[in-house]
């Protein structure tokens, strides 16, 4: 057997690289079989992938063409919606509050606390673009005449909103609600509700401001008239309050504090007013039933000492909608002086028919009667004006006085020939009376108890003397010194000179106490429909205002309310000026200013004024008027002309319900005088005989029972009276119940 030959080196490395080529091959068709499998896989996934992104284009492309449709929508919107819209770039102004909130960590307070960083925020603002309306809002031509008229005229007020604005985008806040203002290019200012909100992460922001211009001259409206309102309750003497259906005082007026002895309006309000205020329960329930009956109540009540007087109360209920009371409202009087006059009138007149020996006696009583009835009337009068007083203020720290001009009028001098010093009251008095008068305010200062009253004569500009009762209040500082006396100087000369006659004429006295209750029932029907005249604009005003705060209305109905509100406040306006005339009036401050005045212009004009509103009634007017030319020019004051011609017509329009209200005017001459005649004549009602001349009287109607059938004050007539007098004319009337009536009044016919 042979044997093998054993193989050399050469041979068996050669074997051996052939064996490695050999196995390289096969990792490398190994490798190439993985990658080969691996491509095959990544080409399934870019095949799914490819697959997706024609999806992801699709959907994208539906998308797109809802974004158009939509900014297509909010463009059309833009620019022709009624509020005005602005597109605005916050980006400039967020970045630099971003970087100052991470340097100062508090942005909202260093916002507060830096205005000028607030500005230049306020300046990176873009206004992009804003609506059609916008431009009309304010008064300009396009954007650019809007972005340089907002940037030279944002006042503090629009910075501060914009602060405000800036803090809440700051911290997050994606919408912003403001009041806000604008100045308009001419001038005016536009009040408006500012709505914002970011629309984006980048800065974008979309506002609408809406116009409350109206609101806010509604809201002033208001508050005049709530003014207005206040400040007459609180110079009515008598007392105005406000209750609740269980007993409490809400509101009250000085005087009713004053009357009821309090310190305080808080004090009163405190009290329960069925334990308190009422002395017999009896009267309170009656008190209820006279206030649904629109009637007054006369009973007592108790002061805070325990002390009782006799009050007459004209009260009345608000209601809520659902017919339960809301509140109780009243005007009360204190009515104890004319109450003990009457019985003691009443025990007089008795012992005058039994016993002539207490004639003396009844002398006296009469004269304390007298002296409060006219104090009574005094009150009275202070309600309507200040007639008769002259006002005083004196610094008691600096030593400076203030003396009115009705003070200085009063002893007989012009405003400018009285200085305002104290030494001018001290050289004006009575030599008899210096040393009391100067007694009496020395004594005052120094234990300043109550009111300061004194009564001494003061030498007038003419030599005589006139008597005069001085009263004041007093400010107090904390060590109860006297700082200020402020008070008023009313002459009472004819009372004390009445007091000497009525030693002699007692039927004076009786027909006074007459007079008095006349007096008394004219101011209680005065005062029963002032306080109707006075609720029933000022309950359309409240309610009214109170509704508009409701935030659903329409455009249309805030209009209707706000009309409803002017008309309510031009109502109440004309009462306060019919009372301002008649104040003037009795206080004789009315003056007269002659001109040559158009009379065939005054009624030219009260024929176009009132045309519409009498013809709108269904009632015809007639002008009969014979003036010519030159002929209708005379010297007289027009303004006074114009108020007699507009009560006469008013008064005609109020009691004509049909027919023809005729204005006419002729030229009369007597011997060697000329004079107008003018005449209203309607086909109202008429008014009966015994009326007729009465109804020229103050607060006098044809019927005074208290339940007017008409609107007014009763304050034309005598208005008209007073005028055509202080002209040096005559008025009067001639009527038939039932048929109309005609108002004559004649006019001095003076060219030169």
């Amino acid at each position: 057997m042979a044997l093998n030959k054993k193989p050399t080196y050469k041979e068996l490395e050669k074997q051996i690289n052939k064996l490695k080529s050999n196995m390289k091959l096969k990792q490398a068709e190994d490798g190439f079989n993985t990658l080969l499998k691996k491509s095959e896989e990544r080409n399934d996934d870019l095949i799914i992938a490819n697959e997706q992104i024609h999806s992801l284009s699709a959907e994208l492309l539906k998308k797109n063409k809802v974004v158009s449709e939509i900014n297509n929508k909010f463009k059309n919107l833009f620019d022709k919606s009624n509020v005005s819209i602005w597109e605005q770039d916050f980006s400039e102004a967020i970045a630099l509050l971003n970087k100052k909130k991470s340097e100062t960590g508090d942005i909202e307070k260093y916002l507060n606390e830096n205005t000028d960083f607030v500005k230049k925020c306020v300046s990176k603002i873009k206004i992009l673009n804003v609506n059609k309306i916008t431009l009309e809002l304010i008064g300009v031509k396009d954007l650019k005449e809007l972005v340089s008229h907002i940037r030279k005229t944002n006042s503090e007020k629009t910075i501060n909103v914009l602060k405000n604005e800036l803090i809440s985008i700051v911290l997050g806040k994606k919408n912003y609600i403001s009041e806000t203002e604008f100045v308009r290019r001419d001038g005016t200012i536009l009040y408006a509700t500012l709505k914002s909100t970011m629309i984006d992460d980048f800065g974008g922001n979309i506002a609408s401001v809406i116009n409350i211009s109206k609101r806010k001259q509604a809201e002033e409206v208001l508050r005049a008239s709530e003014k207005n309102y206040r400040e007459l309750v609180e110079q009515i003497p008598d007392g105005v309050y406000k209750s609740t259906p269980d007993g409490k005082f809400v509101k009250v007026n000085s005087a009713m504090v004053k009357m009821l002895g309090y310190n305080s309006k808080e004090e009163l309000l405190a009290i329960d007013i069925k334990h308190d205020l009422y002395v017999y329960d009896i009267d309170r329930k009656y008190s209820k039933l006279n206030e649904l009956n629109q009637e007054l109540g006369v009973f007592q009540v108790r002061k805070k000492d325990g002390s009782v007087i006799w009050v007459e109360d004209h009260g009345w209920y608000s209601l809520k909608k659902s017919g339960e009371i809301a509140d109780r409202q009243g005007i009360m009087r204190d009515v104890t002086g004319n109450k003990i006059s009457e019985m003691k009138i009443i025990n007089q007149n008795l012992e005058l028919s039994s016993q002539n020996e207490k004639i003396v006696k009844r002398e006296r009583e009469l004269i304390k009667s007298k002296e409060k009835i006219e104090k009574s009337d005094e009150l009275y009068r202070l309600a309507i004006a200040t007639t008769n007083l002259g006002i005083w203020d004196w610094n008691v720290e600096e030593n400076t006085i203030y003396f009115s001009k009705l003070w200085k009028s009063q002893v007989g001098y012009k405003e400018n020939e009285l200085e305002d010093k104290f030494s001018t009251w001290q050289n004006l008095l009575h030599p008899d009376d210096f040393k009391e008068a100067n007694k009496n305010i020395e004594d005052y200062i120094k234990n300043p108890v109550g009111q300061y009253n004194s009564k001494f004569r003061l030498r007038h500009k003419d030599g005589s003397y006139i008597w005069i009762s001085a009263r004041s209040e007093t400010i107090m500082n904390k060590k109860r010194e006297v700082v200020r006396m402020f008070g008023s100087h009313t002459d009472i000369s004819e009372s004390k000179f009445s007091e000497l006659a009525l030693k002699v004429k007692n039927i004076e006295l009786i027909r006074a106490k007459d007079k008095a209750e006349e007096s008394d029932q004219l101011k209680s029907a005065f005062l029963s429909n002032m306080s109707h005249e006075i609720r029933t604009p000022m309950n359309g005003i409240l309610g009214f205002s109170e509704l508009l705060k409701e935030p659903n209305l329409t455009g249309e109905t805030q209009r209707e309310y706000i009309n409803i509100i002017e008309k309510s406040g031009k109502r109440m306006l004309n009462i306060l000026n019919d009372i301002v005339s008649i104040s003037k009036i009795e206080s004789g401050l009315m003056e007269v200013n002659i001109q040559e005045t158009d009379i065939n212009e005054q009624i030219d004009f009260i024929h176009s004024f009132f045309k519409l509103e009498i013809e709108g009634k269904g009632i015809r007017f007639l002008v009969k008027n014979s003036l010519e030319g030159k002929e209708a020019y005379i010297q007289s004051d027009s303004e006074k002309i114009y108020g007699i011609l507009t009560n006469l017509i008013k008064n005609a329009i109020k009691f004509t319900k049909e027919g023809t209200i005729e204005l006419g005017c002729r030229l009369k001459t007597e011997k060697e005088s000329s004079k107008l005649e003018f005449y209203i004549k309607d086909t109202g009602i008429g008014i009966p005989k015994d009326r007729q001349k009465p109804i020229f009287d103050r607060f006098i109607q044809a019927d005074v029972s208290g339940k007017m059938a008409y609107q007014g004050a009763g304050l034309g007539l005598s208005i008209s009276k007073a005028y055509v007098e202080l002209l040096g004319g005559e008025i009067w009337t001639e009527s038939k119940e039932g048929k109309g009536s005609i108002f004559y009044f004649t006019l001095p016919y003076l060219t030169k």
